[in-house]
């Protein structure tokens, strides 16, 4: 990205309290960072004070959050901030999604942005719209990826005033980390090959000054998208273990059958092939978060389409009767 005077990102603005609080991170440790390792360099005023900016205060949350996690910080200290989010991001899944918990009946939301949340809840205050609880409200996107979140959320909305490219891979890192089913930007900048990037792997724009009728609108097609959406097999949950090994297929298929054709040869074949295609992705390199999370999602597709094909294998077993002596 490249940042100018005017980003919002690079603006010097919070004092090393507040990004200590905000990283959750003793002062003194955040000063031996930047003196012993050059964490960060932030400018200072006239009067000697430290002032650092957005994307400051953003690597030190994920150093912070990776040391936490075993990483020593001389090993990180100099890494780039896209290296920074790469070794972030593979420790997402890591946190366990729990179970919902019985509450009222509507939609859980998390805001980033607490200017956008006040519009939002007057909004819907005026709209007596239904709601499962008050919604979870971060100041920036830094504090909403320093916070493990232990249950999913219905919508995740972010305020992103000036809206880049680079921003793309950040929304999707947290929508993960958030384990969010929608995604909603709200932003007043942004090229159009961004707005379109991003509608294209799944998330929702809004350009600003949001209003009733736009929070309206949004609120009625998520609602409408999360009913759809609760026929389907929930896609946080991992894909069913195998049911057949290899061995136990090859046996299948090169079994006699009372059917006259080769849908057990066939079948075996097919499960053989999506669960080597569901390894594959889920040991593929990924190169962005976006590659990650794609490729999380094609290792359970195809899980779930090899543990169908496997049922349908497991009615001919059982009509057969022929291949129970050979597991």
């Amino acid at each position: 990205m490249n940042n100018t005077v005017d980003d919002p990102e690079v603006v010097p603005r919070y004092r090393i309290g507040a990004v200590a609080r905000m990283a959750n991170l003793p002062v003194g440790t955040l000063r031996i960072w930047e003196r012993r390792y050059g964490v960060v360099a932030p400018p200072t005023t006239q009067s000697g004070h430290r002032l650092y900016s957005e994307a400051d205060v953003r690597r030190v949350a994920m150093i912070k959050g990776l040391v936490d996690r075993g990483y020593s910080i001389g090993s990180i200290a100099t890494l780039q901030t896209g290296e920074l989010e790469r070794l972030a991001f593979m420790h997402v899944d890591k946190t366990p999604v729990s179970p919902l918990t019985e509450g009222r009946p509507g939609l859980r939301l998390r805001i980033v942005g607490a200017a956008l949340a006040q519009t939002i809840r007057q909004h819907l205050h005026a709209m007596q719209a239904e709601l499962a609880s008050d919604p979870k409200v971060f100041e920036n996107m830094t504090a909403a990826f320093t916070e493990r979140m232990n249950q999913p959320a219905d919508v995740l909305i972010i305020h992103l005033p000036s809206l880049h490219a680079d921003d793309v891979e950040r929304v999707l890192a947290l929508s993960a980390s958030t384990h969010a089913e929608n995604i909603v930007v709200v932003y007043s900048f942004a090229a159009a090959n961004t707005i379109n990037l991003l509608e294209r792997v799944g998330v929702r724009t809004i350009r600003e000054p949001l209003d009733q009728a736009s929070i309206a609108q949004m609120m009625g097609d998520i609602q409408r998208k999360t009913g759809q959406a609760a026929m389907q097999p929930d896609m946080r949950e991992p894909a069913p273990q195998r049911h057949y090994s290899d061995e136990t297929l090859m046996a299948m298929a090169h079994a006699s059958t009372t059917v006259a054709c080769e849908c057990p040869k066939h079948l075996a074949s097919i499960i053989m092939q999506l669960s080597a295609f569901e390894q594959y992705s889920v040991s593929c390199a990924s190169r962005t978060p976006a590659d990650a999370l794609l490729h999380v999602y094609l290792a359970n597709i195809s899980g779930r389409a090899r543990a169908m094909f496997e049922h349908a294998l497991l009615r001919l077993e059982r009509e057969e009767r022929w291949v129970l002596e050979n597991r």
